[in-house]
């Protein structure tokens, strides 16, 4: 398994509902979520050893 595929596995089945769709096209890995549950994800990806991630490459946001 890819690391970019990897990291978008754990994601999901730690935070399910809150993931709205992923992207394994190109380089990068992508989730949308919900905004409530930004900053947990974040704070997982960095501080679990399953995920190892230590630099924030993007974030962006939308309002309708």
């Amino acid at each position: 398994m890819e690391d970019k595929q990897k990291i978008l596995t754990i994601i999901k089945e730690k935070f399910g509902p809150d993931i709205i769709s992923t992207d394994e096209s190109g380089d990068i890995a992508t989730a949308v979520v919900v905004s409530k549950s930004v900053y947990s994800i974040i704070q997982f990806l960095k501080e679990s050893p399953d995920a190892g991630y230590n630099f924030l490459t993007d974030i962006c946001g939308i309002h309708y």
